[in-house]
């Protein structure tokens, strides 16, 4: 599948990329900074601005999917991420790309004013239990699989 990432040196979308890559996906990784992003056998590095629908249109173009890991905590805050957003769906359909995908930004959302859904600190909501996020690759692969033998031992004693 070809993948146009947009947002690929984010938390996220470095995260995408990687699995993308690790399942022989071949990704255009845009990002605004090329930053840490290395060119490979299934991966092509991207600079364009997010806001930019007729550069978008053109890298979307010949894709299969176009994922966006934008972030609303970048510059320009909540109204530079909605343009972002508006750009890439213009993009995506001037190019007639089948699928789009959105990830990311829950982080940001506020439950109450000045109050994070899941920031840490002072006037953040609490985790609901699901402890400090994975340092390393093997970690996060540990705690899904952990994640997944309890809900599926809960799911099955719950039908007893």
């Amino acid at each position: 599948m070809k993948i146009l990432l947009i947002g690929a040196t984010g938390a996220i979308g470095s995260r995408i990329l990687d699995e993308a890559v690790a399942r022989g996906h071949d990704v255009a990784a845009v990002a605004r900074h090329r930053g840490t992003l290395t060119e490979g056998e299934h991966v092509r590095v991207v600079e364009a601005d997010a806001k930019d629908v007729p550069s978008l249109a053109r890298l979307a173009a010949g894709h299969d999917a176009v994922v966006s890991s934008l972030s609303p905590r970048a510059e320009g805050g909540a109204e530079q991420y909605l343009a972002a957003l508006r750009a890439v769906l213009a993009a995506v359909k001037q190019a007639h790309v089948p699928y789009v995908l959105f990830v990311g930004g829950a982080a940001s959302l506020e439950v109450a004013p000045s109050k994070s859904s899941m920031g840490r600190g002072p006037g953040c909501a609490p985790r609901a239990g699901i402890g400090p996020p994975p340092k390393t690759r093997k970690e996060y692969r540990w705690q899904s699989q952990t994640r997944r033998r309890s809900h599926s031992r809960s799911r099955s004693s719950s039908r007893t």
